[in-house]
């Protein structure tokens, strides 16, 4: 399992237009990847456009995302410069 955390840069947070490309992105391997806000422990599915537009975080907000299973540094990788691109 790896993890990354990431700090949100962007006063929007995430939103649709972030939402779309990281869902896509993750649906493309085949490892599970979950996030939450830092202190909180509902988790949400990345691979779920709706969970990830529905997740309120706002700038300075720490997003901790986790995955689990083949591909995951390929997975992370992807995950990691889209996040640093758009949030």
């Amino acid at each position: 399992m790896k993890e990354l955390i990431y700090t949100v840069k962007v006063e929007s947070g995430i939103g649709m237009k972030a939402s779309g490309p990281l869902a896509v992105a993750a649906n493309s391997y085949p490892c599970k990847i979950q996030f939450h806000k830092e202190g909180d422990s509902l988790r949400f599915d990345m691979k779920r456009v709706l969970s990830v537009a529905s997740m309120s975080v706002k700038r300075g907000d720490q997003l901790v995302v986790t995955f689990e299973g083949e591909k995951e540094d390929e997975a992370m990788a992807a995950i990691q410069r889209l996040l640093e691109e758009n949030v």
